[in-house]
């Protein structure tokens, strides 16, 4: 299976794909990709020089992907050079990623997290992917409440937190 690994700059695309691949070359056959993929290549010309001719060809290219993870934006900002180090850049090309896959119909999951927390969340995509479900983790969560689509309720809820605190 081929694993795209996408996001915007310092969002640990590379970091997780390296430890992807040491984890599953013994349990999976896969090819993770990182972020040398056209569809990304296109977003930056896109947002950066207004440039939209790669879409076609990199959304074609990229329908042969078998999974794609999209790495959250939670990671700090840490580099050298301008590109690098630009947050407004950073959000911009995140969102316009999210807005291509959406358009485009490409499923995607997007892991959030410290690097453990990433790697779990990618592990059990690709793990659910391959047919394999993990075992649970814990007691699954549930709602609080019944009517949590309520308006009622969550006036409610956010006046109880609002309120004065407990003596």
């Amino acid at each position: 299976m081929r694993i795209a690994i996408l996001g915007a700059e310092c969002t640990g695309k590379t970091q997780l794909a390296l430890e992807l691949a040491a984890q599953l070359r013994d349990d999976f056959p896969c090819v993770v990709c990182e972020t040398e993929t056209l569809l990304l290549s296109a977003v930056y010309a896109d947002v950066l020089h207004s440039d939209t001719s790669l879409y076609a060809q990199a959304i074609e290219q990229h329908r042969g992907v078998g999974l794609t993870l999209l790495t959250g934006m939670d990671f700090p900002l840490e580099g050298q050079d301008n590109l690098r180090n630009d947050q407004s850049l950073r959000i911009r090309i995140d969102q316009r990623l999210r807005q291509v896959l959406v358009e485009s119909g490409i499923p995607f999951c997007t892991v959030y997290g410290c690097a453990n927390e990433r790697r779990a969340q990618a592990l059990q995509v690709i793990q659910r992917a391959n047919g394999v479900v993990p075992e649970s983790t814990g007691t699954p969560w549930k709602w609080s409440c019944e009517k949590c689509s309520d308006s009622e309720c969550e006036h409610r809820l956010f006046s109880a937190l609002l309120g004065p605190a407990p003596t």
